[in-house]
Order: C-alpha cells, then sequence, then structure tokens
C-alpha cells in the first residue's frame, strides 16, 4: 500500500505539472451568451414537422439523439457548439473543470455543467462526524457530491463512446476513465502522458 501511495502522489505531480502546461497554452476565450440562436430562429419559423430535412424538432440536450432522422443543429450552431466542446476540452485538459462548468453555465447549458460535475465523490462531514451541529451556520458543512456517482459514470461512459464530437468524446472519456475516447487528440507526449496518467 505505501507503494502504491507513492505512485499516486507521484502521478498527482505529474498531472499538476502537465496542467500548468497546458494553463499556459489557454487563448482568451469568449463564448456566446445564448446557444443555438440559427436553430432557435429555424424552429420559431417552422416548427415541428416543417421543420427543414435534417434540423432537430426540439432544443432540448437530447434532441440529436432521440431523432435519427434529424442531424442536428442549423450549421452555424453546430460549428459554435464545435467551437464550445474544443474550449471546454482545453479548460478541463488545463485542470479547470470548476471553470469550465461555468462556462457551460454562461452558455445556457446548466445540464452540461452538471453532468461534467458528477463525478464528484458524496460527502457529509456532518455524517462523518468532522463538524458538530452547534446551531451556528453550517453552510460549509452541508453534504456535497453526488450520491448517484455509480450511475453518472455509466452515463459518461456511453457519451465517451457515442457521441458524435471528438472533443465530446475526450471530454467524457476523460471523466470515464475511457483512454481510447482521449487518445484521437492526443498530438503530444505531454498529451499522452497526461491522458495515461488520468484514465
Amino acid at each position: 500500500a505505501a507503494n502504491e501511495s507513492q505512485a499516486l502522489r507521484e502521478a498527482r505531480i505529474v498531472v499538476a505539472w502537465l496542467q500548468s502546461l497546458f494553463a499556459d497554452q489557454l487563448k482568451p476565450h469568449t463564448m456566446e451568451a445564448a446557444m443555438w440562436r440559427a436553430t432557435l430562429s429555424v424552429l420559431r419559423t417552422k416548427p415541428g414537422a416543417l421543420a427543414p430535412q435534417g434540423l432537430v424538432k426540439t432544443l432540448d440536450p437530447d434532441a440529436p439523439l432521440r431523432d435519427p432522422d434529424a442531424s442536428g443543429l442549423h450549421p452555424d450552431d453546430a460549428d459554435l457548439e464545435e467551437r464550445l466542446l474544443r474550449h471546454l476540452w482545453l479548460l478541463v485538459k488545463a485542470g479547470k473543470l470548476d471553470e469550465a462548468r461555468n462556462v457551460c453555465r454562461k452558455v445556457g447549458q446548466p445540464w452540461r455543467a452538471a453532468s461534467l460535475g458528477g463525478g464528484a465523490a458524496f460527502h457529509d462531514a456532518i455524517y462523518a462526524g468532522e463538524v458538530k451541529l452547534t446551531g451556528e451556520r453550517i453552510d460549509d458543512a452541508a453534504p456535497a457530491g453526488n450520491v448517484q456517482r455509480l450511475l453518472w459514470r455509466q452515463m459518461v461512459q456511453v457519451l465517451a463512446s457515442e457521441a458524435s464530437s471528438q472533443y465530446e468524446r475526450a471530454l467524457y472519456g476523460v471523466l470515464a476513465g475511457s483512454l481510447s475516447a482521449v487518445l484521437p487528440l492526443c498530438t503530444s507526449w505531454e498529451d499522452h502522458l497526461w491522458a495515461r496518467c488520468l484514465t
């Protein structure tokens, strides 16, 4: 167990170093405040069955998966979505998962922010006896994390293998521990080392 602890400590040091390298390479990036505007505009003028061939009929996150005849979003929105996913991927590589989740919220995709943060282990400091209830503020001791973490992991494993975007597959692949989903975006030895340390 001592060797495993030492190996884990060493891996964390390597990952932190690699993430600092990736963070130095991050460029400022601004995303549109509201995503999928072009698709929404088309759907407002031609709702439901009148929507152009290949366009989703609704704007919920699962629409492209639910309708196999629809290829997805309006081309302008599909381009913005791919840029968003690439930016999220770069943030996660740089160890900035919380910032990636904030970007998702800012662009109107809270569902994606939740899916990226679902891997947090559940912890209740009061139940664990780490905090005593004294009648004072206990906000910092509130339970945190995902009780359904196993279900979340199964969901991200599916996304890592079935998402249409290579960035989305890699993004969820690193969270799910799926090296095969991450490797297509590894272009340097640092990328390969980072991916192997985390998956």
